[in-house]
């Protein structure tokens, strides 16, 4: 069969299909288990042909689907049982495999799978998975959205990414586009108040931000919000943003045009 991997990774595009082969069970030779499932994925090294066939065997068992999360929590909801050991072992491999790469990466080795693992230990939705995904950030949209889903109690290592004066830009970048998509998904009740203030102070940072594209990045998804300070900055930015593009004899302003387009109400969504 074949499996498609949502990765996210492009902008203009929702997802990326990655196609990889699910080698069938040979005629007569059962099926491994989870717990046999797992195991390899404990014992062999990560993007081996072991590892490899584990993972993705066990994403089959959740339907192959397009979303290798969607997959990995219909395997959870049908093995219960399972949950934890499944949670424990994903969550090690991202671990693992995130010392040995430097982020923002590009072009990485297995850098589908890479990401395909990203995208299976952010749907479990567990506590203890958030460090490894926040280490991932810098890498995509979707690893954005992964931190993005655990709501205000991802806010604090968010905002140390954004923070952090070793932080790639890309890693900024990559920060304030995941306030902003906290602060889209917040739930009617709102945040406790210290984590609410925590969180527009984050963003102001973000736009005011060395870099244009950390700005840009903030503008791009941050939703209309009744607060004067983000109101005051997004305005600040669209009268004297100085990131500047000439093409064709022509000067433009993009970060000033985003933040005028914010300003009239178009807030919370890539142009």
């Amino acid at each position: 069969m074949t499996l498609m991997i949502r990765t996210g990774r492009a902008p203009a595009l929702m997802a990326v299909a990655v196609s990889l082969l699910i080698l069938a069970q040979p005629v007569g030779v059962p099926a491994q288990t989870i717990p046999e499932l797992l195991t390899d994925l404990e014992r062999s090294e990560f993007a081996s042909e072991a590892w490899t066939t584990a993972f993705l065997s066990l994403v089959s068992m959740g339907g192959g689907t397009y979303d290798v999360g969607e997959s990995v929590r219909r395997v959870v909801e049908e093995h219960p049982d399972q949950r934890d050991r499944i949670a424990t072992v994903l969550i090690r491999n991202l671990e693992q495999e995130n010392v040995k790469r430097p982020i923002p990466w590009s072009h990485s080795p297995h850098h589908e799978l890479y990401y395909a693992l990203m995208g299976a230990v952010g749907s479990l939705n567990d506590p203890r998975a958030l460090p490894a995904l926040v280490h991932m950030l810098g890498t995509g949209a979707g690893a954005s959205r992964a931190v993005a889903a655990f709501g205000e109690t991802a806010i604090p290592a968010v905002i140390d990414r954004l923070e952090r004066i070793d932080s790639h830009h890309a890693v900024r970048a990559s920060a304030a586009q995941t306030l902003s998509f906290i602060l889209a998904d917040r739930p009617r009740s709102g945040f406790s108040p210290e984590r609410q203030e925590l969180l527009i102070d984050g963003v102001l940072r973000a736009l005011g931000d060395d870099h244009y594209h950390v700005r840009q990045m903030a503008l791009n998804w941050l939703p209309q919000i009744p607060d004067r300070r983000v109101r005051a900055a997004v305005e600040r930015i669209a009268r004297e943003d100085p990131h500047a593009v000439e093409r064709d004899g022509s000067v433009s302003y993009p970060v000033r045009d985003r933040a005028e387009k914010w300003l009239r109400g178009g807030g919370g969504h890539v142009p």
